[in-house]
């Protein structure tokens, strides 16, 4: 599986914030329905590809939901190329690099989506080595910090 996060910058608006109680589910869909439209209809000016659908095979926000893209055994877009996008799932953690750290219930909640994708899907069977990538380590060209401040959780293996 490759990790991924909503962009560079803040993503979030105010309304999405960690903390925020009740935790609003029309806020977070509507932070998903803006990436499927952008994935679908990139904009003529910066660019960027168009895709059937929204690139993702699942999304996680800050308050542990958990948002539905392209699910089980469909192919993502999002990791950067043909071959990638073949063997590993995407899970998009929305998050930006200018927004503050992941919060717990959304990390546990990316494990837990990463443990059932494991063990519905066999996600990760035919990759050797660690089953579960940032962004940048699948797709360099261009350079990308993509997963932002998720990286380090892979790294210490919190999701293998």
């Amino acid at each position: 599986m490759v990790l991924h996060y909503a962009g560079g910058g803040k993503e979030m608006r105010e309304e999405h914030s960690p903390g925020r109680t009740p935790a609003p589910l029309d806020d977070c869909y509507y932070q998903v329905r803006l990436i499927q439209h952008r994935h679908m209809h990139p904009s003529p000016i910066t660019g960027g590809e168009r895709y059937w659908d929204i690139a993702y095979n699942y999304l996680i926000c800050h308050h542990g939901y958990t948002f539905v893209g392209r699910g089980l055994a469909s192919q993502p877009g999002a990791n950067g190329s043909r071959y990638t996008n073949e063997r590993y799932y995407a899970i998009c953690g929305l998050i930006g690099s200018g927004d503050p750290k992941p919060t717990d219930v959304m990390l546990r909640e990316t494990k837990a989506v990463m443990e059932w994708v494991r063990r519905y899907d066999q996600a990760g069977a035919r990759v050797e080595g660690r089953h579960v990538k940032g962004h940048k380590d699948v797709d360099r060209d261009p350079p990308t910090q993509c997963p932002g401040s998720l990286y380090p959780y892979i790294g210490n293996g919190y999701f293998d």
